[in-house]
């Protein structure tokens, strides 16, 4: 079965593809086509949409579905649950799934990925790295005392996997890692199995920053180990910046 690794992030569906398949060795690299895209809202809230395909799928849609439910019920069982299933289809090697999640800080602990929604006056003080430089949509350097001159109104959300995005106004500029397909949308580069860091049990982080707040999650650290390239490197083996209004 090929999977990408957004596919297994929680226990629960990584329960049912190894009891289901057998196998886990498949899974693809990041490297590999994916088409996910994170949307989020003026209000906060984020909007997941997953679309994988599978080889020889052992499981129903009814499977899936439940799995992922449950895994949600493990993340919070209150009446008012922080994430939500919106959709899950399963028709023929396509497996699409549609997540919704309170804020940033909420998707951060469910995926176990580190990510941070504010201003840059609010990123600058987590320890987010704003004094490097910005591309603007063509590519030229942003002016760094106009964008200081902002850091109170501009906000910027911060990401550490390949991913497309969707954001609520005008992006403004962005990390060399990215990619700006519009005036809303970006997209979080891919590495190759070659520039990619590769997991080991333990020691430095494999991004830069100390990303101090509730926002930011634990990531595997990189080094020359069992050679698994890691889930969720960017081009620049970093955080990846998106910079908009």
């Amino acid at each position: 079965m090929k999977l990408s690794k957004r596919l297994f992030r929680t226990a629960a569906v990584l329960f049912l593809v190894l009891t289901l398949s057998g196998s886990f060795a498949a899974c693809a690299l990041p490297n590999n086509s994916v088409n996910t895209t994170l949307t989020i809202q003026s209000e906060g809230t984020l909007t997941e949409e997953i679309v994988e395909n599978v080889t020889d799928a052992d499981f129903t849609e009814e499977e899936l579905r439940a799995f992922i439910e449950d895994s949600i019920r493990q993340f919070d069982a209150s009446e008012n649950p922080s994430v939500s299933l919106e959709s899950c289809t399963l028709s023929g090697n396509s497996v699409k799934i549609t997540m919704n999640y309170a804020s940033v800080d909420v998707y951060s602990r469910y995926n176990n990925v580190p990510c941070f929604l504010g201003t840059l006056e609010e990123a600058r003080a987590a320890g987010y790295d704003m004094d490097q430089p910005f591309l603007d949509p063509a590519g030229a350097e942003g002016e760094k005392d106009e964008i200081t001159s902002r850091e109170k109104e501009w906000k910027v959300f911060v990401c550490s996997e390949p991913i497309h995005l969707k954001l609520p106004d005008k992006i403004l500029y962005s990390s060399d890692n990215v990619t700006i397909t519009g005036r809303l949308t970006a997209t979080v580069n891919n590495v190759s199995e070659e520039e990619a860091p590769v997991l080991k049990a333990g020691g430095e982080s494999v991004v830069s920053g100390s990303a101090g707040s509730a926002q930011a999650s634990p990531i595997p650290s990189a080094g020359k180990a069992e050679g698994k390239v890691h889930p969720y490197a960017t081009v620049a083996h970093r955080y990846a910046y998106i910079i908009y209004k």
